[in-house]
């Protein structure tokens, strides 16, 4: 009687599925969750990309570029931030858009717009910027 216990193995199945469902299911839940950040990191750079092509068309109130970058942004989080900035450039330095640059040429204006928010749900939550120039 004792041999023929040690012999069954019926059950056996159900021991290792139940000893591989959690890291399934964790496994399932991190791809979902990196995937869910990556969506969200490319919808804010799109959103932010409207906001500057607005700007390059000639647009030039920054607020308005802000609500172009908000309403572009198709599930923006709840702490989910946007910024538009002048600044100005003497080649490749930043400078004052107010003074002169040292070969006495005009300072370049342009904008920046910045977005920043915390992406993920879980194991990836994180805060995450964009900014484009032009």
């Amino acid at each position: 009687m004792r041999r023929r216990k040690l012999s069954d193995r019926s059950g056996g199945a159900a021991v290792e599925m139940a000893l591989m469902a959690p890291v399934l299911i964790a496994s399932l839940l991190a791809m979902a969750d990196l995937g869910m950040t990556i969506y969200g990191r490319l919808d804010m750079q799109t959103a932010v990309r409207a906001g500057l092509q607005y700007v390059m068309a000639g647009g030039g109130d920054l607020d308005v570029a802000e609500e172009i970058v908000l309403q572009a942004w198709q599930d923006p989080p709840s702490d989910a931030s946007v910024r538009a900035t002048r600044f100005c450039l003497c080649g490749e330095a930043e400078a004052a858009c107010s003074s002169q640059c040292p070969d006495s040429s005009r300072p370049k204006p342009h904008t920046r717009i910045s977005a920043s928010a915390t992406l993920g749900m879980f194991l990836f939550s994180t805060r995450v910027a964009s900014e484009e120039a032009a």
